[in-house]
């Protein structure tokens, strides 16, 4: 029995875009054999397993296939070609080759963001960073990616390089491979420490637009490139990477567009007040709002996470309204509704 086709801990689920190349989907085999009732339930499950920890796996349980499938009671009848080209492994879960190839080029693109978004904090914050756990993945990840498609284009995308002695003979990949991320040349290796005097000579500083875009793509947002013509703007204009992470958590799965645009309006409007009220500057958003935030969009998280498992049957009805209740009761207990003298108070401040 062959081994897991990504690495276990291959987590996906804030990545709400699964890219298909239709071209081959089209040309397959698979979909030129299949019903229609097997070409819904094969590419629902196709859609279902990017949502799987790991992504690209499905689990070994007719039950809970039927229910991913969308199938129901017809699942055994669809089943024999909805699981063409799907593999068992060795952890008992099913993987598909392509849907893993993709899960992995969006994993890589996922770890280079972490190590872009911890090298700035560090350098902002004046901690420290190491990004050796990170790059241990990507190396991992490469090595099935290249197993998988060696000839994958994500490879040759310059943004990080893993050094090729970290990575096994059998299994190197050309110098010029890459994972996918932005358009910078220049190169980090695996030996290399991305401390704050590396991200200088990459030419990220601090309220930069490279700043912004690494912001957003920590919360999200992985093809944001600091080219953007509305960030480059959002950042003449003084937004901050902390103003837009922010707006991206309170409203998940808005388009980049929107969060950007949100910010510099709020920004615009804080310069009105602030220049009606004699000041010359307005406030950057405060550490309590952006945990506040953070917390806001973990509550929907889990309470969007109740009601899918719902709608699969995965759980009854008094389940769902309980793990809500428990979302909204932590959300409360960590930040509980100000009394109307604070809520004054605050307004005050505001003005």
């Amino acid at each position: 029995m062959i081994e897991p086709l990504v690495p276990l801990d291959l987590d996906l689920t804030s990545f709400e875009f699964m890219p298909v190349e239709w071209s081959r989907l089209l040309s397959s085999d698979t979909w030129m054999l299949c019903s229609d009732a097997e070409k819904v339930a094969a590419i629902t499950l196709w859609g279902r397993s990017w949502a799987q920890v790991p992504a690209g796996s499905l689990p070994q349980d007719d039950r809970l296939l039927a229910a991913l499938s969308g199938a129901g009671r017809g699942w055994k009848k669809v089943k024999p070609m909805a699981l063409r080209g799907w593999v068992l492994a060795s952890d008992g879960r099913y993987y598909h080759p392509v849907v893993c190839e993709k899960a992995l080029e969006a994993w890589l693109e996922k770890l280079a963001a972490q190590i872009s978004s911890g090298a700035g904090n560090a350098k902002r914050w004046h901690t420290e960073f190491d990004p050796k756990p990170i790059k241990d993945q990507m190396v991992e990840a490469r090595k099935r990616l290249i197993a998988l498609n060696p000839d994958s284009r994500q490879l040759k995308k310059k943004r990080f390089t893993v050094a090729p002695e970290a990575i096994p003979d059998d299994s190197q990949p050309s110098p010029d491979g890459m994972p996918p991320g932005s358009q910078q040349t220049v190169t980090v290796t695996a030996t290399e420490e991305l401390s704050s005097d590396t991200s200088s000579r990459l030419g990220v500083s601090e309220g930069s637009a490279e700043d912004l875009a690494r912001a957003l793509r920590e919360v999200g947002y992985p093809d944001c490139s600091s080219t953007f013509p509305d960030l480059v703007a959002a950042k003449r204009e003084g937004v901050t990477g902390q103003e837009l992470a922010a707006i991206a958590l309170t409203k998940p799965g808005k388009p980049l567009a929107y969060v950007i645009e949100t910010a510099r309006g709020k920004r615009r409007d804080a310069l009105e007040r602030a220049g009606a009220s004699g000041t010359t500057a307005a406030a950057p958003m405060d550490p309590e709002a952006r945990a506040e935030a953070a917390a806001r969009h973990e509550r929907d998280r889990r309470i969007s996470q109740a009601n899918g498992d719902f709608e699969l049957r995965l759980i009854e009805a008094n389940v769902r309204d309980q793990r809500i209740a428990e979302a909204q009761a932590e959300f409360r207990r960590q930040f509980p509704r100000p009394t109307a003298p604070r809520a004054a108070a605050r307004q005050a401040v505001q003005a």
